[in-house]
């Protein structure tokens, strides 16, 4: 086996131990080592990984000062230089769903793979949906243990170069991205015999308007001019300026 997988975990103020809504303004922590659902996240990666620091920020100061947490986020992730990156899970805190968004795009942006863990109709999946590698949560936090596993395996499938499969095979969050799927040629068909009928329906469909322009003396059956003035009464003048013009009347 091959060295250990080196993670990253980032958690807001609350998950991390500092304090609740009053510790929301704390600027960006790094500690050594699992830090509460970090120890989950240990025991997910058993001895596939290590847990080597977690990053702790106050959700208000990465909501309101995103240009300073991003920046302390890469000096920290440049500093420990992980394998992966696991933010959150966020649940269906807006706000905390925001700061796991940053720490996965910073990571990202440092070429580091990284997943979270979100309830579908966050702000934050709404936002940057095609930028992040999600697992889908409830709303319920005693999912925690679940959670972190699903996005753990995920994440170690992606530091192992293994292609991902589509969102409903391998459980994550859709990218809103769709990509052309080419089907058998017999299923459908050819652009040829497609175009001749097409021109078929096109001449049907015109040939009510070109008989309707000729005079009453034209071969065009007198309960269609009849009808003339109940479909198109452009139509039914210029069928009357026909008539006049010939002479001729209606035989019915």
């Amino acid at each position: 086996m091959g060295k250990p997988v080196r993670v990253v975990h980032y958690l807001n103020q609350f998950f991390g131990g500092i304090g609740g809504e009053e510790r929301a303004q704390t600027p960006l922590e790094a500690r050594e080592g699992p830090v509460g659902p970090g120890r989950a996240l240990q025991e997910a990666l058993g001895a596939e990984g290590t847990v080597v620091a977690t990053l702790v920020c106050g959700d208000d100061y990465v909501a309101e000062r995103e240009e300073a947490a991003g920046a302390s986020m890469r000096d920290a992730l440049q500093r420990y230089q992980p394998d992966l990156v696991i933010a959150g899970p966020a649940f269906d805190s807006g706000r905390y769903g925001l700061g796991c968004a940053l720490a996965c795009r910073v990571a990202r942006s440092l070429g580091v793979p990284a997943v979270t863990g979100m309830y579908p109709e966050n702000a934050a999946i709404i936002t940057h949906r095609r930028e992040l590698l999600a697992v889908p949560t409830g709303l319920n936090t005693t999912d925690m243990r679940n959670i972190i596993g699903r996005m753990t395996a995920l994440g170690l499938k992606v530091v192992r170069g293994e292609p991902l499969g589509s969102a409903l095979e391998e459980g994550y969050i859709p990218h809103g991205i769709r990509k052309l799927v080419r089907g058998s040629r017999a299923a459908h068909s050819s652009p040829r015999s497609w175009s001749s009928t097409t021109s078929a329906s096109r001449r049907r469909r015109r040939w009510p308007i070109s008989h309707a322009r000729r005079s009453e003396s034209s071969s065009a059956p007198a309960s269609f001019r009849a009808g003339i003035p109940t479909i198109c009464p452009a139509l039914a003048r210029s069928a009357r300026a026909a008539t006049r013009s010939t002479g001729c009347r209606d035989s019915t």
